[in-house]
């Protein structure tokens, strides 16, 4: 289905990305941000990234015609137990697997090259404030928000359960602005970064940082479109039945 037949239902690009990851690749090669920002048609999103709105919709439209070379998991189509479940196991078991290293390439390369990229210091300041908000973030999400979660779930299957709120959008809000805050220190990030780009005659730690970082933001855009654009309307349609 091209964008052009959708665009009277004023579809959000989260919405897009959720029913066909193509056009989450597209949204990911053009620097729209389809996670926190999810909520935003494709016309204010290209807007916010400065982009033409035109293109845009040329790119996702010709997105269609792109063969599917690997199987790939319909998200929107798990249980949301089990999204929540994958989500801690892959997304959550990376950031804690990911952190050590961030800490110690982040302070090696400010420690060693701080003189010559002024940066490098303010770098480590938000990359090591972006890993200790989300592990804060998470041990909500699993302490609190998951359980709920799937209590909703086990009601709506005719079994016994319990909410800690009188409804799961209360700490869905909280968990999105944890992902508005993480969102904005990634966007500090590759702005000083610009855009994780590899100064020249870098050395072996600073090039393996950033290509860690690079890494790192794309997995927590993934981790964070999962949640804000499936898991979580999810919830919140599973409580209105």
């Amino acid at each position: 289905m091209s964008y052009s037949s959708l665009e009277t239902k004023q579809e959000t690009v989260g919405e897009m990305a959720r029913r066909d990851y193509r056009k989450a690749e597209v949204f990911k090669k053009l620097g729209i941000d389809f996670c926190c920002g999810g909520k935003k048609t494709v016309e204010e999103a290209a807007e916010a990234a400065g982009l033409d709105v035109d293109l845009v919709k040329e790119a996702l439209d010709k997105s269609e015609t792109v063969n599917v070379g690997t199987a790939q998991h319909d998200f929107d189509s798990w249980p949301s137990s089990f999204l929540a479940d994958y989500i801690v196991n892959v997304h959550h078991k990376y950031v804690r697997e990911s952190t050590q290293l961030l800490d110690e390439l982040s302070n090696r390369v400010a420690y060693k090259h701080g003189e010559r990229f002024s940066y490098l210091p303010l770098l480590r300041h938000h990359v090591m404030e972006l890993l200790e908000e989300l592990h804060t973030h998470m041990k909500k999400e699993e302490m609190i928000l998951f359980p709920f979660i799937k209590q909703l779930e086990q009601q709506n299957t005719g079994a016994a359960g319990c909410g800690s709120f009188s409804t799961v959008q209360q700490p869905i809000s909280v968990m999105e602005d944890d992902h508005n805050a993480a969102g904005e220190l990634v966007r500090k990030i590759k702005e000083l970064t610009s855009n994780f780009t590899i100064p020249a005659n870098a050395c072996n730690s600073h090039n393996l940082y950033f290509k860690k970082l690079e890494e790192f933001v794309g997995d927590l855009y993934q981790h964070i479109h999962l949640e804000n654009n499936i898991l979580f309307p999810k919830a919140v349609q599973m409580e209105k039945q």
